[in-house]
């Protein structure tokens, strides 16, 4: 039966050739190479964590699950709250067909704001890593649902000489294992969220990440809906979170995150 995951994945394949017909690899890379220097995402993550909880606040409009969560969002105004709230980095949803992102959020989100930002896409091509360090990106995401083992290596690999983190997101114990032994990533994310269900359950992180090499640097991914569940992942050492729609609900966006900082 298709999935959402595999209905996102044939589209990507579409909008991918079309993106190289309107501009070519060898121009998308020549712009990556002469973009800004990156900020350090997985740094600045490491340093927060030593002392709050490090926070991933991301800019999202929506999701096939929820549709159109915002439809007026300024997308810089938005990240400038996470920033005055304390967030320690930034992700930028940029699918436009399926969470109603855009290029031009992640562009304007880097001009107005200093924190390092993850480019939260579907990448399955190495144009699509050319086209996140020219949009300015310090970090890509590669989901390892949608990639063989060679796919992986091989986006991870171009995405560090690129000068990108990579953030290696996994959702079962057969994931793990593969990105520990095919991805070079510098965080390993582990998402709550089942990408064919679209359902969230925080006791996969828990459960999963004692599957993780000691020492990793993991990231626990959605359904994190109030402080308390910070508190309770610290508690195991995961200091790390990546939170969207929560912050995008909320009234008060400063103090909400704020609020999820200070429980770490």
């Amino acid at each position: 039966m298709t999935t959402i995951l595999d209905e996102i994945v044939a589209y990507k394949k579409t909008e991918i050739a079309n993106r190289k017909q309107q501009r070519s690899p060898a121009e998308t890379l020549a712009l990556a190479q002469a973009a800004p220097a990156t900020r350090g995402f997985a740094t600045a993550l490491t340093r927060t964590a030593a002392t709050e909880a490090a926070i991933i606040a991301e800019v999202k409009r929506g999701s096939p699950s929820l549709g159109l969560l915002f439809p007026g969002l300024d997308a810089a105004e938005q990240a400038s709250r996470y920033e005055n709230g304390g967030a320690a980095a930034l992700s930028v949803l940029t699918d436009e067909h399926f969470f109603y992102g855009a290029d031009a959020d992640f562009a304007v989100v880097r001009e107005q704001v200093k924190l390092p930002m993850l480019r939260k896409d579907f990448i399955i091509d190495s144009y699509q890593l050319y086209e996140s360090r020219a949009l300015g990106a310090d970090c890509v995401l590669l989901i390892l649902a949608i990639l063989s083992d060679s796919q992986a290596r091989e986006l991870s690999q171009l995405a560090q000489e690129l000068g990108m983190d990579v953030l290696a997101e996994t959702h079962t114990a057969e994931e793990i294992d593969r990105a520990v032994a095919n991805v070079e990533f510098d965080l390993l994310g582990i998402n709550n969220r089942n990408l064919k269900t679209f359902s969230t359950n925080q006791e996969i992180t828990f459960e999963l990440s004692k599957l993780a090499p000691e020492g990793t640097a993991i990231v626990a991914e959605s359904g994190l809906k109030q402080p308390a569940d910070i508190a309770e992942f610290t508690k195991v050492g995961i200091r790390r979170f990546l939170i969207g729609e929560t912050f995008v609900r909320a009234a008060d966006t400063i103090g909400t995150v704020r609020a999820f900082v200070d429980a770490g």
